[in-house]
């Protein structure tokens, strides 16, 4: 039986676990990318609180191993076979969760700047002008800071990034609770788990 201080334990744990859901998290992504080198730092406050953090670096070695490692097994391919119509059957309820992700947000800074170019200089004039373009629309937040240059002499994508947000996570959590209740749902984001951080670190 439940003595009266494991019940009053309970209680003060649920309504920390209420309160941290309603005020939300911060959370800072700082990211950067200089020809084969890409460094990502990630940090998560509660209040004034830091709750996670870590930094992850990646190399033209580490990069030349993870792509042996991926040679040397196919079941990467097969999962995402097996993930794609998981991913069809899910769209709507994926949807309706990105929505819910998106109003959750309150952004706080947003700074970037990217340095790219193509062999073909023509691709690379029509790309920066359309990218400006963006970037111009989307300057007119003051929270956002974002630049591109164009490089016409080589091949080159290079970047660093900085993003602060808050989130609310009581809708999200709630969200998602009913996501996971159904069965393809639950199926989707166990097999989204065991290669997502693959394919993030991967990327470049």
């Amino acid at each position: 039986m439940f003595s009266i201080l494991n019940i009053i334990f309970i209680v003060i744990i649920f309504f920390l676990f209420v309160i941290v859901l309603a005020v939300g998290i911060k959370i800072y992504i700082k990211s950067e990318k200089e020809k084969e080198n890409f460094e990502l730092y990630v940090e998560i406050k509660f209040l004034f609180l830091k709750i996670y953090s870590r930094r992850i670096s990646k190399n033209k070695e580490s990069q030349l191993k993870d792509k042996k490692d991926l040679n040397k097994s196919s079941n990467k391919l097969t999962l995402l076979r097996e993930t794609l119509p998981l991913i069809k059957n899910n769209l709507f309820k994926i949807a309706k969760l990105l929505t819910i992700f998106i109003k959750s947000i309150k952004l706080e800074k947003l700074n970037g700047n990217i340095v790219f170019g193509f062999y073909s200089p023509v691709n690379t004039a029509i790309s920066f002008a359309n990218v400006n373009n963006i970037f111009t629309i989307l300057n007119f937040y003051n929270k956002c800071n974002l630049n591109v240059k164009a490089d016409f002499t080589k091949e080159i994508f290079d970047f660093n990034t900085e993003l602060v947000f808050q989130i609310n996570l009581l809708k999200l959590f709630i969200a998602f609770s009913r996501f996971l209740t159904s069965k393809s749902g639950f199926k989707l984001i166990n097999h989204l788990r065991k290669y997502a951080s693959w394919i993030i670190f991967n990327i470049f």
